[in-house]
């Protein structure tokens, strides 16, 4: 009878704690408001810090410059701009409070890494019916199963969150340019700083709006990738699709896999979130992808709060395709000057790994952009509770697509000395492109068949 009455309690604990999530995951019709008053259309705040270090928000940016040339590669427009500061180990320590741990930690172990710290430039802009989207959707959300569960997410489903796992459903369900079809570089450098290797995939991106037969798409979809390698050698001719969901208790994420020397099609039997590819040579897990992807079942998430923190942001320098690989890919760390780093407002959130789940990283801390909901920064913690890797994004706004996009990413890992640095794309010859739509027949295990060769 006892424990029948603690089971009871529990069950009356767990069932209210979900009906809380659920009813502070709509937002009020004064929090609706304020989208168009003193938050920006996504949420953000619109007016700038007390000191003017970060700008109010304008709007974005939404023009190409004069001469843009997609095929050439985005013009920065803020190329004449010189660093404000510029923080190294020395100085470190004056900076720290607007600093990550990981940052501080790179610029106490690595003289050569510094960061040139730029103007603070609120670039960040979308499409008008994204905003209107985000408007409407804004009370259509709901967590359950202790809000690892999004019922009706559509773009940016918390604008004003009151959770971290809020924060991280924004980043995951964020809009992407309508379809994201381009060719991407992938390579790890070693502690010595040889470059092992450069993989070379094909991706298209696909949120469920941008396919042609969305009454094929199931419900609840968030996005599915699709990738086709086409070096080193030793993955030349793979291919793969996964796909992820709102349920990931009842869906998790479906990953398929062509092997191009068996040729064969397998469903991978488990993808968890530490899962890692061999040919990242064990530098990322699963879900440090796109900053952050995958489902929500590892961690618990705390909400810090919202920080002014130096971030990378308008990485147009880095994207600069003179630029060769061997340029940006220096020992220990990619060449930091051509590294922009920028003071913003960004919601932190803190991962505390579940009791019934496992994963290489036992704490994170996540540093996500309030313009765009991008998770930009990204220290991992190891068992020991050790920091071990540092994840930069370098983003940037896509200015002829209105949309505020991943340029590369870079994972150091502080233990071993090495990096991986992923979707580069400097060097390649076809330019990204938004707006591609796709069929849901494409994202499917049959089309890894046709896709997949050598």
């Amino acid at each position: 009878m006892k424990n029948h009455t603690k089971r009871l309690s529990r069950s009356i604990i767990v069932a209210s704690l979900l009906i809380l999530g659920t009813a502070h995951a709509k937002m009020t019709p004064d929090e609706i408001a304020r989208l168009s008053k003193d938050l920006t259309p996504v949420g953000a705040e619109k007016a700038g810090n007390a000191d003017g270090s970060i700008p109010a928000w304008n709007g974005g940016l939404t023009t190409p410059p004069a001469g843009f040339d997609a095929g050439k590669g985005y013009i920065d427009p803020f190329a004449a701009e010189k660093p404000v500061v510029t923080i190294t180990a020395a100085n470190a320590d004056q900076h720290k409070d607007k600093l990550t741990e990981g940052h501080y930690a790179m610029l106490k172990k690595y003289a050569s890494f510094k960061m040139n710290v730029y103007p603070t430039h609120r670039t960040a802009a979308y499409p008008p019916d994204i905003y209107d989207a985000i408007k409407k959707g804004g009370n259509a959300a709901e967590l359950s199963d202790e809000e690892i569960t999004c019922s009706g997410c559509g773009v940016i489903p918390f604008p004003t969150p009151k959770t971290g796992r809020q924060v991280m459903w924004n980043h995951l369900y964020r809009y992407r340019g309508g379809g994201v079809e381009r060719d991407l570089v992938t390579a790890p450098v070693l502690a010595d700083g040889n470059i092992l290797y450069y993989n070379k995939p094909h991706m298209i991106w696909a949120q469920p709006t941008d396919f042609l037969d969305k009454e094929n798409v199931p419900a609840g979809l968030v996005s599915s990738f699709i990738f086709f390698q086409t070096a080193p050698a030793q993955v030349e001719g793979r291919a793969g699709v996964a796909k992820s969901y709102s349920n990931p208790l009842a869906r998790p994420l479906d990953f398929y896999f062509y092997n191009a020397g068996l040729r064969r099609v397998r469903k991978m039997p488990e993808t968890p979130n530490d899962y890692f590819d061999d040919a990242l040579e064990g530098l990322r897990t699963a879900d440090q992808f796109d900053g952050f992807f995958g489902s929500l079942v590892s961690y618990n998430f705390k909400l810090v709060g919202k920080k002014e923190i130096i971030v990378p942001y308008n990485s147009y320098k880095l994207a600069d395709r003179s630029l060769k690989y061997k340029q940006i890919l220096t020992k220990n760390h990619p060449n930091p000057d051509y590294l922009r780093f920028e003071k913003h407002r960004v919601w932190v959130v803190e991962g505390s790994l579940r009791d019934n789940q496992r994963h290489i990283y036992s704490k994170r801390t996540w540093y996500v952009d309030e313009d765009s909901w991008t998770v930009l920064h990204d220290d991992a913690y190891d068992s020991r509770g050790q920091l071990w890797r540092v994840n930069d994004v370098y983003t940037m706004q896509y200015y002829n697509a209105i949309v505020p996009y991943i340029q590369s990413w870079a994972i150091a890992d502080l233990n071993s000395g090495a990096y991986i640095a992923e979707w580069m794309d400097n060097e390649e010859k076809r330019p990204i492109k938004f707006g591609v739509k796709s069929r849901w027949a494409d994202h499917s295990a049959e089309a890894l068949k046709r896709m997949g060769t050598k």
